[in-house]
């Protein structure tokens, strides 16, 4: 079963939303043996579906340290990121995106997992204003995250919550997939006949093939003449390409080359 962490500074709404969750009528819970006191394993089902939910929400323990609860969140995160399979990124949307969200957001980007942006609290919008472009102005914040899909949900009404949960558990199971890798390398030379792609030492990066060396997480490895890296644009341009083209939205692509001899 998937384990799908819920992570963000406190008051975004986790504990809200883990409630939402576990208060429908529809939904089967048992808390898993083993759990710390730092975070509650709960596993959830619901319409057939089980998943691992990972309750991290209001746990102060670390402000008896002298920590704000910021910091001590963003620590109590870390730990928890690199145990999870899909993470929930919470923001309030009715908020400015601040610095404790980039700070979390860093460390989200660092864990190198699946990811789907949760815009919380849509029903403290005004009524009428567009929420787009709330979540326009967010999103622009989190560029290491483009990858990431964003669902605006609202914990007090439930709207979009139990679609949030499906949206998480579709994103880690694309990660079964079988990839071919005749059609893959098919694939990056067409996008990579599209558009040339520099390299840090002025070249045409032009690999002579193309292999993935591990899916969890998402680890492409090109093999050419030389070991130069491309130009981050132009790096960035082929990961959204080939995020758009593979359908991994919410996946991140990682890449290296190495030179062949």
């Amino acid at each position: 079963a998937a384990r799908i962490s819920i992570i963000g500074k406190p008051n975004v709404g986790k504990s809200s939303l883990i409630n939402r969750i576990l208060n429908d009528d529809k939904v089967i819970v048992s808390p898993l043996p083993g759990t710390t006191r730092d975070s509650v394993d709960l596993e959830v089902r619901r319409n057939n579906q089980a998943f691992i939910l990972v309750d991290n929400a209001g746990i102060r323990k670390m402000q008896k340290v002298r920590e704000t609860t910021e910091s001590a969140a963003v620590i109590r995160a870390e730990n928890e990121l690199r145990r999870s399979d899909v993470i929930l990124f919470v923001i309030d949307i009715a908020q400015k995106v601040d610095q404790n969200d980039l700070l979390i957001a860093q460390k989200v980007t660092k864990a190198a997992k699946p990811v789907l942006i949760v815009g919380n609290k849509t029903d403290l919008l005004a009524p009428g204003t567009a929420g787009d472009k709330y979540f326009a102005r967010a999103r622009s914040r989190f560029h290491a995250l483009y990858f990431a899909p964003f669902i605006a949900v609202s914990a007090a009404s439930g709207k979009n919550v139990f679609a949030m949960l499906d949206k998480a558990q579709e994103i880690h199971s694309k990660l079964n997939a079988k990839i071919q890798i005749s059609r893959f390398n098919d694939l990056v030379k067409r996008i990579l006949r599209e558009k040339k792609i520099a390299t840090s030492d002025h070249r045409v990066f032009n690999p002579k093939f193309i292999s993935i060396e591990s899916m969890r997480p998402f680890f492409i490895k090109f093999h050419a003449k030389s070991g130069a890296r491309m130009l981050p644009s132009d790096e960035l341009f082929l990961k959204k390409r080939l995020t758009q083209e593979l359908g991994f939205e919410g996946i991140p692509i990682f890449f290296k080359i190495q030179a062949q001899k």
